[in-house]
C-alpha cells in the first residue's frame, strides 16, 4: 500500500512538472509583457500628475445622506480653482482622464473615508479625508462654516 501511495505521488509530481514545462513557454513572456505595461503605465501616470501638478480635488461619492448635504451646502461654496471627482460606486466621474484619476484614488494612504481633499504638488499627491468633520457636523448640527473652512486652509497650504 506505501508503494501505491509513493507511486500515486510520484506521478502526480511528474504531471504537474509536465504541465509547468508545457506552460512556461507561454508563462514568461506574459510575465514580461505584463511587468513591462505596469512599468509603463507608472510612468505615463507620473508623467500625468506633473501635468496637472497644482490641481486640486474635492472627491466625494454616492452615500446619500452625505451626497445630498455635500451637493446642496459645500460644492456651492468650493472656489473655482477646486475640481470635483465624484465617484458613483467603484467610477469616478469627473473632467479628467479616468484610468489615472482611478489610479489617483488608489493611491490615497490616508483611508478614512469620503470625501478626500487631494492636490498635486511636484509630481506628488497630498490628501486627507474630512469624512469625521464632515460626518460631525451632520449628526451633531455642526456649522458648517467651520467644515468649509478646514477644506479652504487645505487648498491654501501649498
Amino acid at each position: 500500500m506505501k508503494i501505491l501511495n509513493n507511486i500515486g505521488k510520484a506521478v502526480l509530481i511528474g504531471i504537474l512538472i509536465l504541465i509547468i514545462i508545457l506552460v512556461s513557454p507561454f508563462l514568461v513572456p506574459l510575465i514580461a509583457v505584463n511587468y513591462f505595461a505596469d512599468r509603463s503605465f507608472k510612468k505615463k501616470y507620473q508623467d500625468y500628475l506633473i501635468s496637472i501638478d497644482g490641481t486640486k480635488f474635492f472627491c466625494y461619492n454616492n452615500k446619500k445622506r452625505s451626497q445630498e448635504f455635500i451637493e446642496k451646502n459645500i460644492l456651492p461654496f468650493l472656489s473655482s480653482g477646486i475640481d470635483v471627482i465624484f465617484m458613483n460606486g467603484r467610477i469616478p466621474i469627473s473632467n479628467y482622464n479616468e484610468k489615472y484619476i482611478s489610479k489617483l484614488l488608489y493611491s490615497i494612504t490616508e483611508k478614512k473615508g469620503f470625501p478626500y481633499l487631494i492636490k498635486v504638488s511636484n509630481g506628488e499627491l497630498i490628501e486627507t479625508s474630512i469624512n469625521s468633520e464632515l460626518y460631525n457636523t451632520l449628526n451633531q448640527n455642526k456649522e458648517i462654516s467651520s467644515l468649509i473652512n478646514k477644506i479652504n486652509i487645505f487648498f491654501a497650504v501649498i
